[in-house]
């Protein structure tokens, strides 16, 4: 018969916790998170980095924006194009948007608000 330590179990107890935990914390991040097309959300993800260190995120290259915004590089609140004509973007319903000029975004702070939580 196989006999497990008091630690391993002990070791056992505190992985499966710390497991749910983690879970719990990607739910949440993926309940604040901004939602426009759905891509922010799905990107979102757990990386164990190490025995007790995960790394839980986005991974899109606009999601630094969507938790910190964006702001005016203009003396009139606007952000304005800084090495085209105008600004263009496509959006979820493949709309293609053409602007002078757009308004700047405040950022959601949603991983700021789920690591608030969690503290």
């Amino acid at each position: 018969m196989a006999t497990i330590s008091l630690m391993d179990q002990l070791d056992q107890i505190i992985e499966s916790d710390a497991l749910k935990f983690v879970e719990k914390v990607e739910a949440e991040l993926r309940a604040n998170a901004p939602v426009y097309t759905g891509k922010l959300i799905s990107t979102i993800k757990t990386t164990r980095l190490g025995k007790w260190k995960w790394w839980i995120g986005p991974d899109t290259d606009y999601d630094w924006y969507a938790e910190h915004g964006n702001h005016a590089n203009a003396e009139d609140g606007k952000i304005h194009p800084v090495r085209a004509n105008a600004l263009a973007w496509i959006d979820n319903q493949g709309r293609k948007h053409v602007r002078s000029w757009v308004s700047p975004y405040e950022g959601s702070h949603f991983v700021e608000k789920t690591a608030k939580k969690y503290k």
